[in-house]
């Protein structure tokens, strides 16, 4: 008997999976840079300096709401939502995430799964929404 062939395939291995993990990856880097800024303008007295960081800061914080709003609006469970909340957003190892929910960690791990793939979905969704319309001349 020859073996059965598995026709799925694994989102997880394509480019477009990549750019999702680096934008929710981005909002620890982000909020990083925003709570050190927060003590840091303080000591700032050049103006220009204060100024360009001021922007910068403003684009980190921008990028944070941004990926709060991402996960807000995934079609998804309430547990897959909350999963990828507290690993993304609060910083959280899967394993942490798993004791948060009172699951096993084989179980949080297959959420997590379930959790990407629709945020995967709902990124591609995004990224179309955020490209600008291509003109066509004729």
């Amino acid at each position: 008997m020859a073996k059965k062939e598995s026709k799925t395939i694994d989102l997880r291995t394509t480019p477009a999976f990549e750019r999702l993990k680096s934008f929710l990856r981005s909002y620890r880097r982000c909020k990083t840079v925003c709570d050190e800024y927060v003590v840091e303008r303080v000591m700032l007295l050049d103006r220009e300096e204060r100024t360009v960081r001021d922007e910068f800061y403003a684009e980190c914080r921008g990028r944070c709401r941004e990926v709060e709003l991402f996960i807000k609006r995934i079609t998804c469970t309430r547990d897959e939502k909350h999963l990828l909340w507290l690993h993304y957003v609060e910083g959280m190892s899967i394993e942490a995430v798993s004791e948060r929910l009172y699951v096993s960690r084989s179980t949080a791990f297959r959420i997590s799964r379930r959790a990407e793939e629709a945020a995967l979905f709902a990124f591609l969704r995004y990224e179309r929404e955020q490209r600008p319309p291509e003109r066509i001349v004729s």
